[in-house]
């Protein structure tokens, strides 16, 4: 018999170690992170397990938590230009050993389920740009905005470690409303932004 949308939903998952710039951002501001560990279900000693699998569903959750207690409405976005190679698993090793960008948007694709399963990336290369698409999977309802911005800036910062220099898009896309207050996101960013489209 074919399960259902949420029963297949249950099985989405996140690594913890991908949410660990999201904890340390929290924490530098705030000085505490009880209530993130609470609601994701692990203690202080858990944060050493990286690879531990967490329900994709606390994700949203998790970071209206954190925007609360920070006061910041762009918490996804700060947290994410924290990320290190370190957040990434397998990934982050592998990475480090590529000589092409091909071959980083390659790994990405090929590993990217070992960190989390409940979104997808792909790449599209043409002669002058890289075209990076995100969507979540199947049965998985939109996530809010935090993630695609938590998203979009570690897949910066962590491009730009690569580079060895700052790196931005030309434009990025959302498919959620357009916050009240722009200016983190254009400030960050530094490019076209259009919402309420892309995935």
């Amino acid at each position: 018999m074919p399960r259902s949308n949420s029963a297949r939903n249950q099985d989405y998952f996140i690594c913890l170690g991908y949410l660990i710039p999201l904890l340390n951002h929290v924490e530098r501001q705030k000085g505490q992170i009880e209530s993130l560990l609470q609601l994701l279900g692990v203690v202080a000693s858990d944060l050493n397990c990286t690879d531990k699998r967490l329900p994709d569903r606390l994700i949203d959750p998790l970071f209206d938590e954190a925007a609360t207690l920070c006061g910041d409405e762009a918490i996804g976005l700060h947290a994410g230009q924290q990320m290190t190679f370190n957040h990434v698993g397998i990934l982050g090793p592998l990475v480090l050993t590529c000589t092409k960008a091909s071959q980083v948007f390659n790994l990405h694709q090929r590993y990217q389920l070992l960190v989390g399963n409940g979104a997808l990336s792909h790449y599209q290369v043409d002669h002058q740009h890289v075209t990076l698409r995100f969507r979540g999977a199947p049965g998985r309802p939109v996530y809010t905005r935090h993630l695609y911005e938590f998203n979009l800036a570690g897949w910066m910062r962590l491009l730009s470690t690569l580079a060895g220099e700052v790196m931005r898009p030309d434009r990025a896309e959302f498919p959620i409303p357009a916050p009240v207050d722009l200016r983190p996101q254009q400030e960050a960013f530094q490019c076209e932004l259009v919402y309420g489209q892309g995935e």
